[in-house]
């Protein structure tokens, strides 16, 4: 039981942030005005006794060599090493990754954002706002405000919070990445990276499978 009322949560929590973020940013290139409440503190500042984790600012640093139980993943501008076991659901702008359990998920989210309208941090943060909506008795986890992915310096965020369905509570724990890159001189994408898991499950999650992954994002244009 305790696995399936993560199923639901996980994967609604990496959804709605990446819905809201690419909101916002079409917002930001000239779409329509979107009004956007969420609970809790929407200030964006750190609460007075933010959780501190430990995260390396390098992915590439923490992790060993990808393991033969991985299989490339080819999206639109990258490519991504994932557990040959894991979901894979496709939309026109974002994937996710999904462990057999449901209790992992992992996806990407990317569209063109004309002469870098929203900064790398504005989508991380908007990213963030997208998860309070969906959670309760937030907490902002204090770890490095970037990291670096294939060489590239991502804006990451993170907050831990409490997840209700069918009338089961969960303590679910996310960690949003945004970049702005650049295939050529004139045209700019705005990547959003969510992976989410249950509290408890976070560290071993993050050791096993969302770290070797990072790891394995490359840019092909």
């Amino acid at each position: 039981m305790k696995v399936f009322s993560l199923q639901f949560p996980v994967r609604r929590l990496a959804a709605g942030i990446l819905l809201l973020t690419l909101i916002l940013l079409l917002v930001a290139c000239g779409g329509a005005r979107v009004s956007i409440r969420a609970r809790g503190n929407t200030s964006g500042a750190l609460p007075s006794n933010p959780i501190k984790h430990t995260v390396a600012t390098t992915v590439a640093t923490t992790v060993a060599t990808v393991s033969a139980s991985f299989k490339t993943y080819t999206g639109s501008g990258f490519t991504i090493e994932y557990p040959r076991d894991w979901k894979l659901t496709t939309s026109s702008s974002e994937i996710a990754f999904t462990d057999p359990s449901s209790s992992y998920n992992l996806t990407i989210g990317s569209t063109p954002n004309p002469n870098g309208a929203k900064t790398a941090a504005q989508l991380a943060d908007g990213g963030i706002a997208g998860a309070r909506t969906n959670l309760k008795n937030v907490q902002t986890v204090d770890l490095p405000q970037t990291t670096t992915l294939d060489g590239d310096s991502w804006s990451q965020r993170s907050i831990i919070g409490t997840s209700t369905f069918n009338g089961q509570s969960s303590d679910i724990e996310a960690v949003v990445l945004a970049n702005n890159h650049s295939p050529s001189s004139t045209a700019i994408k705005g990547f959003v990276l969510v992976y989410v898991a249950g509290k408890d499950k976070f560290a071993q999650a993050q050791t096993k499978y969302f770290q070797p992954m990072l790891q394995s994002f490359k840019y092909t244009s």
